[in-house]
């Protein structure tokens, strides 16, 4: 029995449903993709000194050989292997352990930041540095979350996370939001009648902004955690876990509100 066909038969107890996505997660060697650049250097000198197919060959053998260990991904040796996402839930694969089940209840909140990445010169060689992307989940009454790194299609898991949680993040938020009369998301407060930004607009005091709803120009997703807020004084990229949720809850409080 493959792995996979154990963990659709884990979350078929668990009653997660369907399979949706299968997204493995892989660990990088970057000290080899520093083998790419003698490499194809030496590929060229080849190619331009011998010009004969014979003698440049094994180099060219040797560059694909440098890009597809440096680039390509092998399974990390110990974590989350896989994400697999169901109808109803998630699924963490490790290896050498049991795998770790998420319905969507039992998430509190996602969270997806951008990777970079920056290939330069210095002193004594080549330097590569890297940030990877990173997938997060806040599992319901935990303050850590679980974070993954290297996954393949990351982009599409952090969408299927969001879109699982956003029916019962929104159902939490508007619960919060009439027996408390204030949702703290963030550095954002949201109430009936607009919104707080507690560290105040670029350029001002440190002091808490209060922005009414006739002085909110707009609220936008600036990236997968990043919520930009708009006003006739200036705007303001407030961190948010779930920010196209957050966005639209929002504009929902706005419109029953205005």
């Amino acid at each position: 029995m493959s792995k996979l066909t154990e963990y659709d038969a884990t979350a078929g107890r668990r009653g997660l449903g369907d399979r949706r996505s299968v997204h493995r997660v892989y660990r990088r060697l970057p000290w080899m993709e520093i083998l790419l650049v003698p490499a194809a250097m030496a590929a060229v000198i080849a190619y331009l000194t011998l010009k004969s197919p014979f003698l440049y060959v094994p180099v060219v053998a040797g560059l694909v050989y440098a890009g597809f260990a440096g680039l390509r991904r092998i399974p990390p040796a110990e974590g989350v292997r896989m994400a697999v996402v169901y109808e109803g839930g998630v699924l963490l694969g490790r290896p050498r352990a049991e795998p770790v089940t998420y319905a969507w209840q039992e998430i509190a909140s996602t969270g997806h930041d951008l990777g970079a990445s920056d290939i330069g010169l210095a002193s004594g060689g080549l330097r590569i540095t890297e940030r990877a992307a990173v997938t997060a989940i806040w599992p319901a009454g935990r303050e850590e979350p679980v974070v993954l790194a290297h996954v393949v299609r990351q982009n599409k898991l952090a969408e299927a996370l969001e879109a699982g949680v956003r029916p019962r993040l929104l159902e939490r938020l508007r619960a919060t939001l009439d027996t408390e009369g204030t949702v703290r998301v963030g550095d954002l407060d949201v109430t009936d009648e607009g919104v707080t930004l507690r560290g105040g607009l670029p350029g001002t005091a440190a002091a808490p902004a209060v922005i009414g709803w006739p002085e909110l120009a707009a609220t936008t997703v600036f990236g997968p955690s990043r919520l930009r807020v708009r006003t006739s004084a200036g705007r303001c990229d407030v961190p948010v876990r779930n920010a196209a949720v957050v966005r639209d809850f929002i504009e929902e409080t706005r419109e029953l509100n205005v």
